[in-house]
């Protein structure tokens, strides 16, 4: 029969739930990150028991009969259209947002392939209930495969639909960082390939050009950048002036935003005195800072020193680095106060 058919879409969604949900599961943090930088008023609660209910949505299409299986995709589909109404809400803010829907796969970037992708879901979804409705189940279609030109075209729309989903973003892939070198390792140093700063322009508060060479002509610079709205950034921004205070004025430190200064004042007001602006993203391309947030090191003498590095943990593990290696030169001076990120990130 044809309606047979009408199971692939309800393979689809489960396919995808499956997935979106073990990574949630595994990127719990991430997850509450997408929930703020989606502006997306919600309970505390709400993050934590998305994944859950997205796995037993999933594991519910495939093993429920088909009078309660048109329960199941009633679900699936109007969660499947509030991420759709999400998406297209985000397309309409100032700035490009990123969220992780499905933890580390797939594109990060909201953007008009997301809703593409989006659109196929709720179609994927909009089948499945048809199906459910005409009494069709996975466990009472799998026997039945004669119907193959459907089979296949139902197929078509679930390559699709994973692809969207767990497909990259067209971005070029950020570097990876190269591993710190242990105290006294000349070996370690030597796995860091310096390159020359790139040139770019920044922009400063008042409206002054600063190039990336004059940022880091007196001492070196680390610049972080950050996204006002963005979670980790958030929580980043205070700990601006710490990491100064911990780099004893040996290094500076500023941050790259890629809003503007009112945003900036807004939603991340412990940043905006380290605040430097990127609204062309012009110098993020050339430093290859691709996420926010993310950070490289420029050194006073013309050379990238360290990075670029992707996401909070690796960025507050650059910082710890950055002082230890001071610290063994004995660069810092003795006020210099002690560590607190990893403390701060943890609580």
């Amino acid at each position: 029969m044809p309606e047979l058919a009408l199971v692939l879409p309800v393979l689809t969604c489960a396919l995808i739930l499956l997935v979106s949900g073990a990574a949630k599961l595994r990127e719990r943090q991430a997850t509450a990150d997408a929930f703020g930088a989606l502006r997306v008023d919600a309970p505390s609660w709400a993050p934590a028991l998305l994944a859950p209910a997205e796995l037993v949505l999933g594991v519910a299409l495939l093993v429920s009969p088909a009078p309660l299986l048109v329960v199941v995709a009633s679900a699936t589909l109007a969660l499947l259209l509030a991420y759709w109404l999400v998406v297209a809400r985000a397309l309409r803010f100032e700035h490009p947002v990123r969220c992780g829907c499905f933890g580390r796969l797939g594109a990060h970037t909201i953007t008009g392939r997301t809703l593409v992708r989006n659109t196929l879901l709720v179609l994927a979804g909009v089948l499945a209930l048809v199906g459910a409705l005409r009494g069709v189940s996975v466990p009472s279609a799998l026997a039945d495969l004669d119907q193959w030109w459907l089979w296949l075209l139902g197929a078509a729309l679930a390559a699709a639909v994973c692809t969207l989903s767990l497909g990259g973003s067209g971005e070029p892939a950020a570097p990876a960082a190269a591993p710190a070198a242990e105290p006294g390792d000349d070996a370690g140093e030597l796995d860091y390939v310096r390159h020359p700063i790139p040139y770019g322009q920044t922009r400063t508060p008042e409206g002054t050009q600063l190039t990336l060479h004059e940022l880091a002509t007196e001492r070196p610079a680390l610049l972080v950048a950050l996204s006002p709205g963005c979670g980790p950034c958030t929580r980043i921004a205070p700990d601006l002036r710490v990491w100064e205070e911990q780099l004893g004025g040996v290094v500076a430190v500023r941050a790259l935003f890629d809003a503007d200064p009112e945003r900036v004042a807004e939603l991340a007001p412990a940043a905006a005195p380290y605040a430097l602006y990127d609204l062309d993203l012009n110098v993020a391309r050339v430093l290859r800072l691709f996420a926010n947030p993310s950070a490289v090191l420029l050194g006073a003498d013309g050379l990238l020193a360290g990075g670029p590095v992707e996401g909070e943990p690796a960025v507050r593990a650059m910082v710890e680095d950055i002082r230890a290696e001071l610290a063994d030169a004995g660069a810092l001076p003795a006020d210099s106060p002690e560590d607190t990120s990893r403390s701060r990130q943890d609580v």
